[in-house]
């Protein structure tokens, strides 16, 4: 089981979110990194943030996997959003929440990015929409597959049996 959590800016809602799932039945939780800090470039107070949400999903035994949307940012930013992850411990991420138009070939190439230069575990997260999404995706070693769709699981089904 994973749960979303809310985009809520504040550290401590998205603490008590964490805890919340995880009494639940969480195994994991989708956070969406503070878009204020990163726009506005505070490595400290989003660092901070990360470390606060790390400890306390590894006090209630649930893994964190950090969600930004990379198409808000310069490719610049996007690396220091990843170093801080991995900086912090965090293995886990997804490149897009899944809420904006993605294109599948973007969402790969973010996502082959994120694990070859920052050794992190990426989850694709954009429909699949051709078979040839899915031969990438596996070309690419990506981590993960997200689904958001029945028609995206169909294919997905279709090329493992294949």
């Amino acid at each position: 089981i994973s749960v979303p959590i809310s985009s809520d800016l504040d550290t401590k809602v998205q603490n008590h979110a964490i805890i919340s799932a995880a009494k639940k039945g969480a195994h994991a939780v989708d956070l969406y990194v503070n878009p204020i800090h990163i726009a506005n470039k505070d490595e400290d107070k989003l660092e901070k943030s990360l470390l606060s949400n790390l400890k306390v999903s590894d006090d209630y035994n649930v893994i964190l996997r950090a969600i930004i949307e990379y198409r808000l940012y310069d490719y610049n930013t996007i690396k220091m959003v990843l170093g801080i992850l991995k900086v912090c411990g965090i293995e886990y991420t997804i490149p897009s929440s899944g809420t904006m138009l993605d294109d599948p070939y973007d969402n790969i190439t973010i996502c082959a990015g994120m694990q070859i230069d920052f050794g992190l575990k990426a989850i694709y997260n954009a429909g699949l929409w051709l078979d040839d999404h899915y031969h990438n995706i596996i070309k690419n070693k990506i981590f993960g597959i997200r689904m958001k769709s029945v028609s995206s699981f169909s294919i997905l089904k279709r090329c493992i049996i294949h």
